[in-house]
């Protein structure tokens, strides 16, 4: 299958962009809507006009990926009025870290503790791929879909899959491009009542992808992808961008960037160092302050910005990510 051909046979490496508009339901609105000028301490202070942009603008991420010979890295940095935000993760041998702010978390991806698999954080990543590659024809193990042309007519076709005990019905609409002799979809939807549409079908650097991806959930949640680059990396350009960071030495993807904390959870006695003005100093700590505070915001901070997640919930998340494959 394609996906799991991903940074194996095929080696990618690629950036796009992620609008997420999440709509207000009555309760949100009225909340947004109150005056809190007589409450400082409101939770709801300041956090206002995000929840508004959220359904108007929107949460914009920009997303990366580079994969190649079981290597792989991710980053995505969400740019606010507040300031951005950054994260990356990577994988190259035993070896899986997830990366915030200056600090770095290190596991043994064959054995991570317990709500530290960051090998899995990139299937978010994929997922993303694959509606760029093929037009959401493709998923990722267990939502794959098993479709059966139902309908073709020159050069439109309609094929169908039923997924999931509950037997959701998908329907694919694509067609043909004489210029390039490849397939295109237009839209896949669902009979649980999403929606995905695909254009600008073209040739990125020897990759035949839509250059725009549209997901709408009937909730009014939309997801709107835009790919900006896509080409084959090189094995060593892979490796060098997966390795695991080092104290005080310049990343490959961000050349500014260095992590200041290393946290290694791969052995029996959880290890840390840090950088100080006079030097490197070891010490052991099971988890860092700053990770143990972050952990519990992990899956729904790399879609959209803690702090929203905190004010909205994270459940909504669940349910629409679902909706998207289930």
């Amino acid at each position: 299958m394609l996906g799991e051909q991903i940074g194996h046979a095929l080696a990618i490496e690629a950036r796009w962009d992620v609008n997420l508009r999440i709509p207000m339901d009555p309760a949100t609105a009225a909340a947004v809507a109150r005056d809190l000028s007589a409450y400082p301490d409101h939770p709801l202070k300041g956090q206002q006009q995000k929840v508004r942009d959220a359904a108007d603008k929107g949460i914009d991420t920009h997303r990366y990926l580079a994969a190649a010979d079981g290597r792989w890295r991710i980053a995505k940095h969400d740019p606010s009025p507040d300031g951005a935000s950054w994260q990356s993760g990577g994988r190259v041998g035993d070896d899986a870290w997830i990366w915030y702010d200056t600090e770095v978390t290190v596991v043994d991806a064959a054995r991570p503790p317990l709500g530290r698999d960051y090998a899995d954080m990139r299937y978010e990543y994929l997922t993303d791929m694959l509606d760029f590659m093929t037009g959401g024809l493709a998923q990722l193990p267990p939502r794959a879909r098993s479709w059966q042309i139902v309908e073709a007519t020159g050069a439109r076709w309609k094929a169908e899959a039923i997924v999931g005990d509950t037997a959701v019905t998908f329907t694919a609409v694509g067609g043909w491009d004489d210029s390039v002799g490849k397939g295109l979809v237009h839209s896949v939807s669902s009979t649980d009542g999403t929606r995905s549409e695909y254009s600008d079908w073209k040739v990125h650097d020897g990759f035949w992808t839509a250059g725009k991806v549209v997901h709408k959930t009937e909730t009014g949640h939309q997801w709107t992808l835009v790919l900006r680059e896509i080409a084959t990396p090189t094995p060593d350009r892979v490796a060098a961008l997966a390795r695991t960071p080092t104290i005080g030495k310049h990343d490959v993807l961000v050349a500014d960037v260095s992590p200041e904390t290393i946290v290694d959870l791969r052995g029996d006695v959880p290890a840390a160092a840090r950088l100080e003005p006079g030097g490197v100093i070891q010490f052991r700590a099971a988890e860092s302050p700053r990770e143990a505070s972050r952990r519990h915001f992990r899956w729904a901070g790399w879609a959209i910005g803690g702090s929203l997640v905190a004010l909205l919930g994270a459940g909504w998340w669940w349910r629409v990510r679902g909706s998207r494959g289930a």
